[in-house]
């Protein structure tokens, strides 16, 4: 288990980002205030849209968030055994994400390799 602080988590993320998308995506977080996101809460869970656009060319990484600890298979097999599930749950209204923003400014990250 390694312990993170948020602007190592950050790094990583846009690390993996840069490696997974061959460079087109060099950056999804940034140091600074989040901005442009917008956040969508349900009753158990909450989906992150976050946009980026690329030579005029717009794109969005979602990032859907049990609110469980263990929540995430469970929200995995929702996502894949209900029809249109995705397409019913996509924010479309720009917002401020204080829980985020508090996640992120968090002086330690836990990330657990042996989960993923």
């Amino acid at each position: 288990m390694r312990i993170l602080k948020p602007a190592e988590v950050i790094d990583e993320v846009n690390t993996w980002a840069g490696i997974h998308t061959n460079g087109l995506i060099e950056q999804i977080l940034s140091h600074g205030p989040l901005h442009d996101q917008y956040l969508m809460e349900y009753d158990d869970f909450q989906v992150l849209r976050l946009p980026y656009v690329e030579d005029q060319r717009q794109f969005s990484m979602y990032f859907y968030l049990p609110y469980d600890k263990d929540g995430l298979p469970a929200l995995v097999e929702r996502i894949g055994s209900e029809p249109g599930f995705l397409d019913k749950h996509i924010p479309n209204h720009q917002t401020g994400v204080c829980g985020l923003t508090e996640m992120v400014d968090s002086p330690t990250i836990v990330l657990d390799p042996s989960k993923h």
